[in-house]
């Protein structure tokens, strides 16, 4: 049975280009795409444009969302200053986490995010370049 994935953020992000990664993969299956319920209408916008491209649910409120028992894993491509923010709710929530840089908006984030994911035994991951040779050789 494959890894159910929310999507929190759509269209201008690297959402785009990790949504191909996971339908390309037959482990995942994407549930729907998601976001704060307080995001601007731009952003909402954006959001519901990936969620009609992928033919999936929009869910415009990310704690309906996160409570959801098929959504296993949920990728985060936020704005940098919501990142840590939401990437605690969605560990608190008891989901695994796979996000885009950087991997909260501040130090003190950072570490609760660490703490959350230690403490309930969830994966987690930051997308990286550093170790590709032209970011070595740099």
């Amino acid at each position: 049975m494959p890894f159910g994935v929310l999507l929190v953020t759509g269209g201008m992000t690297h959402q785009e280009g990790y949504a191909a990664g996971f339908r390309a993969d037959p482990r995942a299956k994407i549930i729907a795409v998601s976001d704060e319920a307080t995001v601007d209408e731009r952003r909402a916008r954006l959001n519901r444009k990936l969620a009609t491209d992928l033919g999936v649910p929009y869910i415009p409120n990310l704690d309906d969302a996160l409570g959801r028992s098929d959504v296993n894993l949920v990728s985060v491509t936020t704005e940098h200053h919501r990142q840590g923010r939401v990437s605690i709710r969605c560990a608190q929530a008891g989901k695994h986490v796979y996000l885009d840089k950087p991997l909260a908006g501040n130090l003190n984030e950072a570490r609760q995010l660490e703490q959350i994911v230690k403490q309930r035994g969830l994966r987690s991951q930051m997308f990286t370049q550093v170790l590709f040779p032209p970011a070595q050789r740099a």
